[in-house]
């Protein structure tokens, strides 16, 4: 695919310059002739990187740029500033507020590309890095710090919203068994099928985790106690008739689950959330395995 730069200058002149500069260069260039709306548009498009015009005249790049680094979801992108002014207080200014480099008026092609790569390269390095930090991985679903971090942020939004919130806990029933009869590799292939299964039954909206060892963690906001029900008792059947096919072997696994439903209304903690998931899980355990233990807090 190609990369994509949202490029943030008054002057439709300038902009006419550096797109015919970046779509030459194979780029996907998307355009804004102010930043009063800038934290939409990025959203919207994603870009990989931005250039952005210092001086403006209804808010200036110090300041988009400012907004922009202060925005969770925008912080990383890597922001090149655009001036004419070249005064060493006002290029830091822009560097302690996070901006990653500057390119000069008037343009200069090779310039603009180099600095653009550079940016770029160094995106997809930190993103890989975050990913590396998110994931677990051995599954690449989220590691349990990350899942734990997720959590609180979506019961916090759910609680200021007024909206259900799911707490679901999985456990791989006789695993010990698995890795004893087949060898711990074996073991890790399983665990790797089971997240697949896991990450192709949720919402794109849902989040998935490895907790720990074989047991694994769902958070399901914003739906009927209902439909959570259905959703653990889908993944439990599905897994339920799933042939695991690992090398030479066949095998068949179970899961048991256990769910903590929280209404709107519920006072209850994130962290007594999870216990109770907790509890549910190891009564499934108790009562058989491969089955859903849920409980519905109001």
């Amino acid at each position: 695919m190609k990369r994509k730069i949202l490029a943030i200058d008054d002057s439709k002149m300038n902009l006419k310059i550096l797109s015919d500069i970046l779509m030459e260069e194979d780029y996907d260039v998307y355009t804004l002739l102010d930043g009063i709306n800038v934290i939409e548009a990025v959203l919207n498009i994603q870009p990989d990187a931005i250039l952005l015009d210092i001086i403006m005249p209804s808010i200036d790049g110090i300041d988009v740029c400012t907004s922009l680094k202060n925005t969770e979801e925008t912080s990383s992108i890597p922001v090149i500033m655009v001036t004419a002014v070249t005064e060493g207080k006002v290029l830091r200014q822009a560097f302690d507020i996070g901006a990653f480099d500057y390119i000069k008026k008037p343009y200069d092609q090779i310039e603009i590309v180099a600095r653009l790569k550079s940016a770029i390269r160094y995106y997809d390095q930190q993103k890989k890095l975050e990913s590396l930090a998110m994931k677990d991985g051995l599954t690449n679903l989220y590691n349990h710090r990350m899942i734990m971090e997720l959590f609180e942020k979506e019961f916090n939004k759910a609680i200021r919203q007024q909206y259900s919130i799911a707490f679901m806990m999985f456990d791989i029933d006789l695993f010990k068994k698995v890795n004893d009869t087949y060898g711990h590799k074996i073991g890790d292939c399983v665990l790797k099928n089971i997240a697949n299964v896991l990450k192709a039954s949720l919402r794109t909206c849902d989040f998935v985790g490895r907790y720990g060892g074989e047991e694994f963690c769902i958070i399901v906001s914003n739906q009927s106690f209902e439909s959570v029900l259905q959703l653990s008792e889908r993944i439990r059947a599905t897994i339920d008739h799933y042939i695991f096919e690992v090398g030479n072997n066949s095998m068949h696994i179970t899961i048991s689950i256990g769910v903590a439903y929280k209404e709107p209304i519920s006072n209850i903690s994130h962290n007594e959330l999870i216990i109770i998931a907790d509890q549910k899980l190891y009564e499934a355990k108790k009562n058989g395995r491969n089955r859903v233990e849920c409980q519905l807090l109001v």
